[in-house]
Formats: structure tokens, C-alpha cells, sequence
């Protein structure tokens, strides 16, 4: 663990909070579908080698350090919250907001989703080219600019091309630079959003707690969804929930006219704490052991669907 390359997808510092303080040691608890609980530090989890290490020459090891500042700038304003103190400056607003839209982007969830929706679109491309009979001038095209015709037969690209988009061919998305530089566009973008929505940090009641997992920012906008994939953009139903310790979780709509608290009962964290195991990619963390927990992750991991689906056809129809 102490690699330099041993990168976490979940900040580490958020993590901490969900430690057992019942345990000796350091550690919180990691739930997996038919696994039993495990016993794990903060530093073992959400995290894999080289995750950001990118390819780019010049670059291979420049995001940590960026993420580094974002979360050293951030840790001061999610202990401030932690406290029960929801009273954030417009600029300390501002840079939680980014910290949480960096989070929700940085995943190993989100890059699979990214990637996934890439690779889609660009086998919904070739379908599309196919279709309207443009790979010969595709073709002339890339010749011109090259000075030089290929060696290949216009039928062999074709039927190349072909094999893109009826799926023969499988595409590979394996550049972590673009994943990198497109996680923090949308990161920045989204944080940009979070910091219009009004928020309200809620409280759990005496006994209770709530857990998080390795995609901690859930948020949701019914109107946009119905809507579809194209030309997405997000309404005034929009909302977010994010547990920043087990005792607080922050959520953003825009239904509340400001910043507030508010205390829960059992019946809404449970709630809350069942949203987050069904949005969960891999793992579900706690600040507790519990076989009812074990069991909620075992029941929705087995009936749900893949969180990672291709986007519908037709995304490049006008």
C-alpha cells in the first residue's frame, strides 16, 4: 500500500469517517455481495494501482497531485459540515462543490460508465457512416490529406467498418488520459451545478447510521432522464444525496429555498442507506458489522441491473 501509484477512485479522507470506533484499529467495513463483512483501512479500499497514472508523455503522474489540492482545500469545509454546521461562505460553497463533482466523476463507476457511452457512440458512428454509403469519401478524403491512397480495397474498409458496427469487432477505450481529462471536465461541470442547488444537511437519529460505498454522490433528475441520452440536459428536479460521515448526509434540491438541517428517523436512513447499496458499483462501506447490511447488498446486487448500460440507438440520428 505504500506504492506511489496506488490510487484511490474515493478520496481517502472521506473515507476516514466511516471507521469503527469500536474497532482498535483504524479500519471500516466493506461489504460485497455473497462475501462476508471484511475488516479493511481506509488506505485498502477504492483504490487500485495506476489508476491515474496516464499514458500522456509528460503527464504520466500529474492528476494525483491535482486531486491532492482539491481535497486539501476541501477537508477543512467537509469537517466544518461533519460538525452539524451547514452555514458554508459562498466560497467555501463553492470549492465543496467542486471537491463533490470532482468525487462523483472520479470513480472507478464513472470511468467504466465513460468509457462504455465512448465506445458506443462510436460504434453507432460507424452504423451511421455505413448507412448513408459515406466510407468512399471518407476514404478520398483521409487520402487527400495523407498524399498517398491506402493499400487496402474500399471493400475491405467497408466490410471493416462493417464489423465495428454489428458488434463483431470489439472496441477498447484504453486511453486513462482521456478518461482522466474528460472525468475532471464533467467533474467541474457538475460541481458547478451542485453549487446552484440548495442544500440540507440531515441529521440520523441516536443509533443509527449511514453507510456510503465506491459511488458515494447519488443524484437524480426524472425529467431530463424521461427525456433521453440526447441533448441531455438537467431540470429543476434535480437532486443529489451525499453522506459525509455516518451521522450526516448532505442533499441538494432545488424544491428547499436555502441551505437548512433537519433530523431523520429510522425509516428515512434506511431509505437513504438502501439508495446507496442499489447505486453501489462494487463495494458498500460502514462504520459498523452488521448481517442485516450483508443482506441488503446481497438481495439488490442479485436482482439489479448492470449500472453500466450502452446508451439507446440512434444517439447520432438528428
Amino acid at each position: 500500500m505504500s506504492d506511489p501509484l496506488w490510487h484511490h477512485y474515493v478520496p481517502r479522507m472521506y473515507l476516514k469517517a466511516w471507521c469503527d470506533p469500536d474497532e482498535k484499529d483504524r479500519v471500516l467495513w466493506v461489504y460485497k455481495e455473497n462475501l462476508r463483512p471484511k475488516r479493511k483501512g481506509p488506505k485498502a479500499v477504492a483504490a487500485e494501482t495506476g489508476f491515474y497514472a496516464s499514458e500522456v508523455e509528460g503527464a504520466e503522474n500529474t492528476t494525483e497531485p491535482v486531486i491532492a489540492e482539491i481535497e486539501t482545500i476541501a477537508a477543512k469545509h467537509l469537517q466544518k459540515l461533519r460538525t452539524g454546521d451547514i452555514n458554508l461562505t459562498d466560497q467555501e460553497r463553492a470549492e465543496f462543490a467542486t471537491f463533490m463533482g470532482i468525487t462523483k466523476w472520479r470513480t472507478k463507476f464513472a470511468r467504466d460508465l465513460m468509457n462504455s457511452t465512448a465506445l458506443e457512440i462510436m460504434r453507432q458512428g460507424f452504423e451511421k457512416t455505413l448507412r448513408d454509403g459515406r466510407v468512399p469519401d471518407i476514404v478520398a478524403q483521409l487520402e487527400e490529406e495523407r498524399g498517398a491512397k491506402f493499400d487496402v480495397p474500399i471493400e475491405k474498409i467497408e466490410a471493416m467498418a462493417a464489423s465495428i458496427a454489428d458488434g463483431t469487432t470489439e472496441l477498447v477505450q484504453s486511453s486513462k488520459g482521456w478518461s482522466i481529462k474528460t472525468a475532471f471536465e464533467r467533474g467541474k461541470e457538475f460541481g458547478n451545478l451542485l453549487n446552484e442547488v440548495p442544500w440540507c444537511l440531515l441529521e440520523a437519529p441516536e443509533g443509527w447510521a449511514f453507510i456510503t460505498s465506491d459511488n458515494p454522490l447519488l443524484s437524480v433528475d426524472p425529467v431530463a432522464r424521461d427525456r433521453g441520452p440526447k441533448g441531455f440536459k438537467f431540470t429543476q428536479a434535480f437532486q443529489f444525496v451525499f453522506p459525509i460521515s455516518p451521522k450526516y448526509l448532505l442533499m441538494g434540491d432545488f424544491v428547499n429555498r436555502g441551505d437548512g438541517k433537519a433530523k431523520l428517523d429510522a425509516a428515512r436512513v434506511r431509505y437513504f442507506n438502501s439508495r446507496h447499496a442499489e447505486e453501489a458499483y462494487e463495494q458498500v462501506f460502514a462504520s459498523f458489522r452488521s448481517d442485516k447490511v450483508q443482506e441488503l447488498v446481497d438481495r439488490i446486487f442479485s436482482r439489479r441491473n448492470p449500472l453500466v448500460r450502452k446508451p439507446p440507438p440512434g444517439m447520432l440520428d438528428p
